[in-house]
């Protein structure tokens, strides 16, 4: 069973050049390591859906990654978005299997990613990738996010929800705590335009 083929790796290559993020061989490699790990402890874990453990590079890898494309539009840079990734932080709330967190960590090496899970049985798992990956810019913590927002500073440019609670509800319990510069970044659906498969809550 293959993880990334030919056309794969041309698609994640060619996909993100726009923005001036290069996915190197090394980053490739990562990333199928990755779909290997999630493919092997899935069942078990209720990682994905069964009807998605074939297609875990189209439905999630990539559904992951073009989150890129809304992040991009709310950094205050004039350059390029792989100059910008030590400026990158952000929270991937409910990582569940670490999506999208952990392909986000191995496209943006520099960035620094925190990925919040509160089952242990899926937060050990995540601490196993980061082990076996060796992700250094990779932060795992085992906390409910509403506990976790209200006894830990604020200090995160992007918070994402995948899979988790609904937009609302995300909106709701994170505006307390929320800054101007934190931007809230909700996956909506896999299919249609950029605007459509995210929503976007920024202060004002």
């Amino acid at each position: 069973m293959e993880n990334l083929n030919d056309s794969g790796i041309s698609e994640i290559r060619g996909r993100y050049s726009g923005l001036g993020i290069a996915v190197a061989d090394k980053q490739i490699e990562l990333l199928n390591r990755y779909i290997s790990l999630l493919r092997q402890y899935s069942d078990r874990l209720k990682l994905v859906s069964k009807k998605d453990i074939d297609t875990i590079f189209e439905n999630h890898i990539l559904d992951s990654l073009d989150v890129l494309f809304v992040m991009e539009k709310y950094l205050d840079n004039d350059y390029s978005f792989h100059s910008l990734n030590a400026e990158v932080t952000l929270l991937d709330v409910g990582s569940g299997g670490g999506l999208p967190g952990i392909p986000l960590a191995i496209v943006l090496p520099d960035s620094q990613v925190t990925l919040l899970e509160r089952a242990s049985r899926k937060f050990r798992f995540l601490e196993m990738v980061k082990r076996k990956l060796n992700l250094q810019n990779l932060a795992v913590i085992q906390a409910d996010y509403q506990e976790f927002i209200r006894n830990f500073p604020n200090n995160y440019k992007f918070k994402l929800f995948r899979g988790t609670m609904s937009f609302q509800k995300a909106v709701d319990i994170s505006i307390k705590y929320t800054n101007r510069d934190t931007i809230l970044i909700y996956y909506n659906k896999r299919t249609g335009s950029i605007d459509e498969r995210y929503h976007v809550y920024a202060k004002k």
